[in-house]
């Protein structure tokens, strides 16, 4: 039984390796050992790594250099050798190399050795890609696809029984002829199958699609960016026309897809039996993809060649991750090739260095009983209206579990975001709380914003802010009827009403308690219906009348015994306009005194001449 992971596709850096070469690795191939019913596995087997002066390094499966051997011309003394493929032929026990010579240069391998046995020269141009297919059952002609700088594709098809032409023969050290020869049956073992000129620019790229029984080629031409060329006698061909043409191209023989890249920084799906459109094109890099692979029939990695590796959800049809961890000393300008080992789930890369990758890497059961959170847990809750545990974590995740078998309900990422040069990045949850209803969760995270969740369905119901100015991060959440009391970094409460409408600067309607505390607040508690508790960094407790938000008690836990004295000041605004209303009472007063003095000072004399 093999447990998800939570982690991204590349989880981690790459283990970056010294080549042990004076060029720039141009190939990477796995060269497996064949039994004797010509199965194999990734299990056992060297990694070949050729550079373009024709050394050849073999190493083990855990990347451990274990000899090294040579491709040289025997007809050059001065001038060095320029190899410009290699590939393995596993079931001849052979290595076969090309050179801008011209040539093949077939090496035999078995018993540890590395010489020389046949040599084909005289190509009309010379070979720039090649691809090596061969089947289980004997009787099948193994297949050697070449592809040359002239846009020509050929197939040596090799009877590769008791190791075919590359046996050893009494008195025959080293096998040579023209190309010419070859095509005429020179070698009874090998028969030519010319494709003809494919492409009008020279072939990047071959490979042999056993589903179809055909040779699939690129090369960056407009009209003839990728051809499946069928092998058998009807000699039918396939164009998938891209305008910018195709550096390099996948296949996804389990789930039927083919997938390319090229110097328009494009990756394109498309299906092999309807070749006239992508069935989607994924958009994203910056230059010109070079190598791809597809892993379990979903996940599609493309490698460009500013070593940007993104990852791309086949099903979903969009990004999943973006890579940008290849460093430097990869090679700055150089050609990149890979190989994907399917056992290990390693990508290998390797140009001036080589870096190791691993791709999705599964947990077993015997090693691991699976990953909860990428990242430490900050808050665990359970609930027991729904006998379910939530876990949130500083990997931005939420996670609900059924506690009596272990399984994962629900999983909400990136729960809280933010928006940073353009990119969406997560932030860490910090606190967490159910209403007293059991029904909703919210959810504090370190940039200060709140959430409510339906956390049954993970469906964010309402966003909040405990400030809207500057980053604040939230240490603790309650939750009461009708009221949301958050503290953090603030170093004081922000009350919010849990249902309304968002008319206040937080989301919903807000506002902030008195500032007591000197330093963050780190903690809360609270007794329903009287007290709230807050303490800080410094060691000071704070408790609150929690009907009226007002403090009436401050210790420090440094001298428990000792009350501290809370002063309270009235508010400016509030102590102004007290004034400034007193002495609008006060001249009112006088003005009345004034009038009622006039008043009683002009009915004297009239009250005297009544009297006379």
């Amino acid at each position: 039984m093999e447990f998800k992971t939570l982690d991204p596709p590349i989880p981690q850096p790459p283990n970056m390796l010294k080549s042990n070469h004076r060029h720039v690795i141009n190939r990477i191939k796995f060269f497996p050992t064949v039994k004797p019913d010509r199965s194999w596995n990734w299990h056992d087997g060297s990694i070949i790594t050729c550079s373009h002066d024709g050394t050849i390094n073999y190493w083990s499966l855990d990347m451990q250099l274990e000899r090294t051997a040579q491709s040289t011309c025997p007809y050059l003394w001065i001038q060095g050798t320029w190899v410009t493929d290699m590939v393995p032929m596993p079931d001849c026990s052979v290595i076969c190399t090309s050179s801008s010579e011209r040539d093949l240069r077939f090496y035999d391998t078995s018993a540890r050795k590395f010489e020389l046995r046949v040599m084909v020269t005289s190509f009309p141009h010379p070979i720039t890609t090649m691809y090596y297919s061969f089947d289980q059952d004997v009787t099948v002609p193994s297949k050697l696809i070449l592809g040359d700088m002239g846009g020509h594709v050929k197939v040596l098809l090799i009877n590769s029984d008791a190791r075919g032409p590359f046996r050893s023969q009494p008195g025959v050290i080293l096998q040579q002829m023209r190309y010419e020869r070859l095509v005429r049956g020179g070698i009874p073992d090998i028969k030519v199958l010319d494709l003809g000129c494919l492409h009008s620019d020279y072939v990047r790229q071959v490979e042999y699609y056993p589903t179809f029984h055909s040779v699939v080629s690129c090369a960056q031409c407009p009209k003839k960016g990728m051809l499946m060329t069928d092998i058998s006698d009807d000699r039918k061909t396939s164009v998938f026309k891209v305008v910018s043409g195709v550096w390099c191209f996948t296949l996804g023989r389990g789930v039927h897809l083919v997938a390319t890249g090229g110097p328009d920084c494009q990756v394109r799906l498309w299906n092999p039996f309807m070749p006239k459109r992508p069935i989607c094109t994924f958009y994203g890099h910056h230059t010109g993809i070079v190598r791809m692979v597809i892993q379990d029939g979903n996940l599609l990695y493309s490698l460009s060649k500013d070593k940007c590796i993104k990852v791309w959800d086949i099903g979903v049809q969009s990004i999943v991750q973006t890579y940008l961890e290849l460093p430097a000393q990869l090679g700055e300008r150089s050609d990149l090739t890979t190989l994907y080992n399917q056992e290990s789930r390693q990508w290998i890369i390797g140009s001036v260095m080589i870096a190791v990758l691993p791709l999705s890497p599964k947990q077993s059961s015997e090693h691991t009983d699976g990953n909860t959170h990428t990242s430490s847990i900050s808050c665990i809750l359970y609930n027991k209206l729904f006998k379910t545990v939530v876990t949130c974590g500083l990997d931005s995740y939420i996670i609900v579990w059924d506690p009596f078998d272990g399984r994962r309900l629900l999983v909400v990422k990136e729960a809280h975001t933010v928006m940073l040069h353009g990119e969406i990045l997560p932030v860490e949850i910090t606190a967490a709380t159910f209403d007293p209803g059991y029904s909703r969760l919210l959810t504090g995270a370190h940039d200060g914003t709140l959430k409510i969740w339906d956390f049954n369905t993970g469906t964010c119901l309402r966003n909040m802010n405990i400030d809207n100015e500057k980053w604040t991060e939230v240490q603790s959440v309650i939750w009461v009827k009708g009221r949301i009391m958050a503290m953090g970094w603030n170093r004081r409460v922000t009350e919010f009403a849990d249902s309304g409408e968002a008319i206040g600067p937080g989301g919903a309607y807000s506002k902030n308690w008195d500032l007591r505390h000197t330093e963050d607040i780190s903690a809360s508690a609270v007794k329903v219906p009287e007290t709230l508790a807050t303490t800080s960094y410094v060691g000071e407790l704070i408790l609150w009348r929690l009907e009226t938000g007002q403090p009436y008690k401050k210790f420090n836990v440094s001298n428990p015994t000792a009350r501290i004295k809370i002063q309270y000041t009235l508010n400016k605004q509030k102590d102004d306009f007290t004034k400034r209303k007193s002495s609008v009472l006060t001249r009112k007063s006088k003005l009345a005194s004034i009038s009622e003095d006039r008043r009683i000072s002009h009915a004297a004399p009239e009250q005297a001449m009544l009297q006379g």
